[in-house]
């Protein structure tokens, strides 16, 4: 009898110990959790995940997901259905995944099926880096029951294509950058979006003009055009910025040259005098840039440049993303000449 008994207490110490090695392999890859299908999928029975959940070893958070480390989750409070957001009695602790991949691939899976991501956290998905988002956006096949979950922007459209691939199901890059300019809080936001997928050759300015001209019905459309053409670089590009149209808008003085040269290594510059004031500006391209902090450090060197030179340097993507604050800078170096002007003829 003791040696049947040794030998089932080993064989269940053997069969712990293999489900929970095999349930770290498969949520690996979606940070820490899994779906309970996976489970079954490979030979782990509802019994066996109930016991490790009571165990207190893995937690249950949700119909369908399951967290492997008890570290990877945290309490928070949600509002119950129809209850007050304020009120203390309407609100429940719910288990919620702390990682990011993990919280995204809870998203899908308990939000419905058919559910994919969309907009920037496909992006994410698909490997975009230097961009954070707390939020996950989704989009549900028109007609499925979807559940609410907070930190959730949920979309639906008659027809959802999924990327080709494994991982976490999501839509398209170039239909997810067109999603993500559409849904962004802000041009700059946009323009930030589509810059870091081209420059980390998620995709290219190509396939996303290709994308938004298959497009009956596109938000922002003609910035994102103005936007990709930039993005693809050339002489094109910059001529179609129209700097003396801006002067006009901002009620300044168009200038008396406006010339496209290309310059060292291939960027372009967008080269802008004022004979009458003797200032200029350098336009430079967006092809060496890295997301959108040359357009920060541009403003802060022009504030320099006011009070060294006669001449400042924008970045051609600044004037998409920050026009009005760019020129007021030109206006600034173009009154402060005039009025230098204005002292030498006394």
């Amino acid at each position: 009898m003791g040696t049947l008994v040794g030998h089932s207490a080993a064989s269940l110490h053997a069969r712990r110990t293999w489900r929970r090695r095999v349930a770290r392999e498969l949520a690996a890859e979606f940070g820490g959790v899994v779906h309970r299908r996976e489970l079954r999928a490979v030979g782990i029975s509802r019994d066996e995940v109930r016991s490790e959940v009571r165990g207190g070893r893995w937690i249950a958070l949700g119909k369908h997901t399951v967290c492997i480390d008890a570290a990877g989750a945290r309490h928070v409070a949600e509002p119950r259905p129809g209850a007050e957001r304020s009120a203390v009695a309407g609100q429940r602790r719910l288990w919620r995944p702390t990682s990011p991949r993990a919280f995204a691939a809870w998203v899908v899976w308990e939000t419905g099926s058919g559910t994919v991501l969309d907009g920037v956290s496909a992006l994410l998905a698909g490997g975009l880096e230097g961009y954070t988002e707390e939020r996950v956006f989704v989009t549900v096949p028109r007609g499925r029951r979807a559940v609410a979950l907070a930190g959730v922007v949920r979309h639906t459209h008659r027809v959802v294509v999924r990327a080709p691939g494994a991982g976490l199901p999501r839509v398209r890059t170039e239909a997810a950058v067109v999603h993500a300019v559409e849904w962004a809080a802000s041009e700059r936001q946009a323009a930030l979006i589509v810059i870091l997928a081209v420059q980390q050759r998620l995709t290219t300015a190509e396939r996303l003009v290709e994308e938004v001209s298959s497009r009956r019905r596109v938000r922002r459309r003609e910035f994102l055009r103005r936007l990709l053409r930039e993005v693809s670089g050339g002489v094109q590009a910059l001529g179609e910025l129209d700097f003396a149209r801006l002067c006009r808008e901002h009620g300044l003085p168009v200038p008396s040259r406006q010339r496209v040269c290309q310059g060292p290594r291939g960027r372009i510059y967008l080269d802008v005098w004022w004979e009458e004031f003797r200032v200029g500006v350098e336009i430079d391209g967006v092809q060496h840039y890295q997301g959108l902090r040359p357009v920060d450090d541009a403003l802060r060197d022009n504030a320099v440049r006011l009070r060294r030179g006669p001449v400042l340097r924008i970045p051609s993507l600044g004037l998409l993303t920050d026009p009005d604050a760019f020129m007021a800078q030109v206006k600034e170096v173009l009154a402060r000449a005039a009025r230098s002007s204005d002292s030498g003829h006394r």
